[in-house]
This record gives structure tokens, C-alpha cells and sequence, in this order.
């Protein structure tokens, strides 16, 4: 495992701790912030409640942190790749892509600075170019301006989970706190 993903998986650990099973948690049972769907999907078949740390961290590599090629992105920026791992746990892997996708494409100055890139939820070579030419063009601040959009699209998303789902509304505040502020 890399630094970048041993860093950003100390933190999700942090924020999610070991074992849950509330009643009013919509992911249901979870080891380490990875849900009992999660699990299964990756192949993982034993009790949640003795899932092992190691477990987990392979589910998040090989289920999140690889394929949004997140690596490349913290090479550019720890603290996007980061928040875009966080955002995982919560959304899949598809939002915060597209997210990324999104307001890079906003940023390109109407494609003076790089061509627009297919918004598809998926990181690939086009968007990681993108995301290297607006760093290019707009530096650390830049990556400041962009990382802070995506915690904002990220911050919505979590406030319509809690207005569609009442229930949600028990967590949202820890949400934006650990994940969001």
C-alpha cells in the first residue's frame, strides 16, 4: 500500500472506528466503516463484528481507493485524494468523480485551458491530464479552490441524504464535522 493510501485510510478509520449496528444507520451492520454489503461484494463472508483491520484496509483499496486511480490524484493532491476517499464510504465511487469531473470542466475557462473531459464517474488518463493542467495553470491555490468544490458538492450530497431520509438526520451533524468542516 502507498503512503497517500495509508495516510487516508488512518483517517477514515479515525472517523469511523470498529464495529456498528444501529438501527437507525442506513448502511446496517459495518466493521471499520465497511458495510455488510461492502464486504460481501468484496468476498469477505465472515461475522462483521471479527472483520480484522487488514480486511478492511484491502476492501478500501481495492474497492475505492484503485479504482479512482487515487494515487495519481494525491500525487497531485493529498488533500483532494483524500476528501474523494472519504467521500467513497458515503457515496460510492461514482460521485466524487464526477464531482471532480465537473468542476474541472468549470474551471477550464470555456476549454482554454484544457479541454473539456467526459463527466462519467470514472478517473481516467483524460481526467488525470485535466486535472494536472489545471494544477498547471492555477497551482496550490488552485488545488485549494478545487478541493474546497468538491467538499462542497460533497457537503450536499450529505444534506440531501438527510433531508430524503429523516432518519439520517441522527448523523448529519458528525458527518459534516469529521468529513466536511
Amino acid at each position: 500500500m502507498t503512503k497517500h493510501f495509508e495516510d487516508a485510510f488512518r483517517e477514515i478509520i479515525l472517523i469511523e472506528g470498529g464495529y456498528a449496528n444501529s438501527p437507525y444507520d442506513s448502511g446496517g451492520e459495518t466493521m471499520y466503516g465497511c458495510t455488510k454489503k461492502t464486504a460481501r461484494a468484496f468476498g469477505y463472508n465472515g461475522e462483521m463484528k471479527t472483520m480484522s483491520l487488514g480486511v478492511a484496509r484491502d476492501i478500501y483499496s481495492t474497492m475505492y481507493w484503485k479504482p479512482l486511480r487515487l494515487d495519481d490524484v494525491s500525487d497531485v493532491s493529498p488533500e483532494l485524494g483524500s476528501l474523494m476517499f472519504s467521500a467513497c464510504v458515503h457515496t460510492g465511487i461514482q460521485r466524487p468523480a464526477l464531482w471532480l469531473q465537473r468542476m474541472l470542466n468549470v474551471f477550464n475557462r470555456l476549454q482554454f485551458d484544457y479541454r473539456d473531459i467526459k463527466a462519467d464517474g470514472y478517473i481516467g488518463d483524460r481526467t488525470l491530464a485535466s486535472l494536472r493542467e489545471f494544477e498547471g495553470k492555477r497551482g496550490a491555490a488552485g488545488l485549494k479552490v478545487l478541493t474546497s468544490s468538491v467538499r462542497i458538492k460533497y457537503g450536499d450530497y450529505l444534506l440531501t441524504l438527510a433531508e430524503e431520509r429523516e432518519k439520517d438526520e441522527r448523523w448529519i451533524y458528525g458527518w459534516i464535522s469529521q468529513r466536511i468542516v
